[in-house]
């Protein structure tokens, strides 16, 4: 069995308020490493399909998962590091930007959109 991935539990206490999630599975960030062995870099799209498929399996999540093409227009363009997060506002606004996905912070973050949004409703 596997171990509910963090952004789940946040899917699960958002998206009643309307907030959506997608993952965009890029480039594998620390390929042949001990805890990753299985998983070299793909070398093409149907194995980084597979790798993202097997991460959604793995990690319980129910949240879409998008995969990046091979030569990474959308890790490109959004900062090129392989565990970056973006909440972006109701109005297209980049609302907070990491270069790594920490759930307590997006927690926080996502709690004063949220009720920035209630308040103003």
């Amino acid at each position: 069995m596997g171990q509910v991935a963090p952004i789940e539990q946040l899917k699960e206490k958002y998206g009643k308020n309307g907030v959506e999630f997608v993952v965009v599975y890029v480039r594998e960030p620390h390929p042949g490493e001990p805890a990753f062995r299985q998983y070299k870099q793909p070398q093409n799209l149907e194995q980084r399909r597979q790798y993202a498929q097997e991460l959604a399996v793995t990690r319980l999540m129910k949240t879409t998962v998008v995969v990046d093409t091979m030569d990474d227009v959308v890790s490109e363009q959004f900062g090129s590091l392989p565990n970056m997060v973006y909440v972006i506002d109701r109005n297209g606004t980049i609302a907070y930007k990491a270069t790594w996905t920490m759930a307590e912070k997006i927690d926080q973050v996502l709690a004063v959109l949220t009720a920035e949004n209630s308040a103003v409703a």
